[in-house]
């Protein structure tokens, strides 16, 4: 039987009696407190129920900023996506510089009309999926990128970065080490990546809680400015703790199967030889 240590008690109760109470509203700007109470031990139930309560905030996005959501008859699947793809980078390039933390979720997001790459992602996705696609997320780097995955009609899959307004075809699957992963071959400048670890749109929700952890980590570092002064006011605005370990409850909870992601050959192999195009050629990530 799994050993369960106090602090990870004391986590478990913050995130039923608090967090999902009363922080995740202020994420959202909607009141709609998933329970997860029932389905604990259960990472696609709570998953699913993360999303379900996220998608109505992910759709006040797309309609205020009247992202399509249908294909015209006389599009490709390709001509959709691009356009759509071109539609958001053009809303964030509207803001760009500008936007620091409020980007990342959705009640700061709306207000500014900008999106980061993961709740990018996920506003994508949900567009996609209201248009019929199946949608995957992806988040390449791996970990340090966010991008979305959708299935065309003829079966091939493309995978679409707003965030840098760009598109390719997979050219391949994998599994490694038990995470689903796809390949990607090309020369484009803004795509330095070459295997995507990916997961669930629903999943994708583990991204909107560790990308606390990353917040927190601003507010207490002085050096990085504005961002610094920004995230200090979104702790207090969100009422984040700060002994709160956001992103290791996200992960064991909702992608366990992504424990140690990091210190596989496979995927060191891929960090290395990514974070040296990047350098190279500074897309946005």
């Amino acid at each position: 039987m799994k050993k369960v240590t106090l602090e990870a008690k004391l986590d478990e109760k913050y995130f039923q009696e608090i967090f999902f109470q009363k922080v995740w509203p202020k994420l959202t700007g909607i009141e709609n407190i998933p329970n997860i109470n029932d389905v604990q031990g259960n990472p696609e139930k709570i998953a699913g129920r993360l999303w379900e309560s996220l998608a109505p905030a992910l759709d006040a996005y797309i309609t205020k900023y009247n992202l399509p959501v249908t294909k015209d008859a006389r599009q490709t699947d390709d001509e959709y996506f691009s356009a759509l793809v071109a539609k958001m980078y053009q809303l964030n390039e509207r803001v760009a510089g500008h936007g620091g933390w409020e980007n990342v979720w959705p009640k700061t997001a709306i207000e500014i009309g900008a999106t980061n790459c993961a709740l990018g992602s996920q506003v994508l996705g949900r567009a996609l999926q209201k248009a019929g696609y199946e949608v995957e997320f992806g988040m390449p780097g791996p970990e340090s990128h966010a991008v979305a995955l959708a299935k065309k009609s003829d079966g091939r899959k493309v995978y679409l970065d707003q965030a840098n307004g760009v598109m390719v075809d997979i050219a391949g699957e994998q599994s490694v080490h038990g995470v689903k992963a796809y390949r990607i071959e090309t020369d484009n400048k803004n795509i330095p990546f070459r295997l995507i670890p990916v997961c669930s749109l629903e999943k994708s929700t583990a991204a909107t809680v560790w990308n606390l952890a990353s917040l927190r980590k601003s507010a207490a570092s002085p050096r990085e400015g504005r961002f610094h002064t920004q995230a200090l006011k979104l702790m207090d605005r969100f009422g984040l703790d700060w002994k709160i370990p956001y992103g290791d409850w996200a992960k064991r909870t909702i992608l366990p199967e992504w424990k140690g992601l990091l210190r596989r050959p496979e995927w060191k192999k891929e960090q290395e030889e990514s974070t040296a195009r990047i350098r190279a050629t500074n897309p946005s990530i």
